[in-house]
């Protein structure tokens, strides 16, 4: 399986694999991976095999399943995040926080990721998103916002400046019991 994941045409057979998958098919996929979890790591680091993982995690989205994968990254985030083929796989987390059911896991990544060295690279992302207000005010999304604010404001960062304005332009929106700290935050300027 790793030898087609990380394989230039291999890529597309399991990405057309994993999304005709019924759920008792990924469990196997997910299981396979989580046993050989260093095999799956390794792969991460060339192209074709970090979009396998792309793509499985875009198909997991919307399976506990996915909370397996973002584990394996997170326990790994720090080797991950300085290489920039893999750390590709790991901003995939913040279309699986934008768009998933399973926000708490992909949270926890890029929470990991905002205290570490990618802290450029994932504020960078919040900034590009078109809809950060549904990010601030998601129950679990909230916290990644509330850390990029605190952790881009003691770091200096030229995005920290950029987010606020976001999240100033929107605050309307996210002013919802998860989001009321977020908002707080924005309006009073205390971070």
């Amino acid at each position: 399986m790793f030898r087609v994941m990380e394989d230039q045409y291999g890529t597309h057979v399991f990405g057309k694999l994993v999304e005709c998958c019924n759920s008792s098919q990924l469990l196997f996929l997910v299981a396979k991976i989580t046993l050989n979890t260093q095999t799956f790591v390794g792969s991460l680091y060339s192209k074709p095999g970090a979009n396998s993982a792309k793509g499985l995690i875009k198909v997991l989205k919307n399976s506990a399943l996915v909370y397996e994968i973002t584990s394996i990254l997170s326990s790994k985030f720090v080797e991950l995040m300085s290489d920039r083929i893999a750390s590709n796989v790991i901003l995939q987390c913040l279309g699986i926080l934008n768009a998933s059911q399973n926000q708490k896991s992909a949270s926890h990544v890029i929470e990991k990721c905002l205290m570490t060295f990618g802290t450029k690279d994932v504020l960078e992302e919040l900034v590009s998103f078109d809809k950060l207000w549904q990010i601030a005010g998601d129950q679990y999304g909230n916290y990644v916002i509330k850390r990029a604010l605190q952790i881009g404001k003691s770091t200096n960062s030229r995005f920290y400046q950029e987010l606020l304005e976001r999240l100033e332009q929107d605050k309307d929106k996210f002013r919802t019991s998860y989001g009321m700290n977020v908002y707080n935050m924005v309006v009073t300027g205390v971070i």
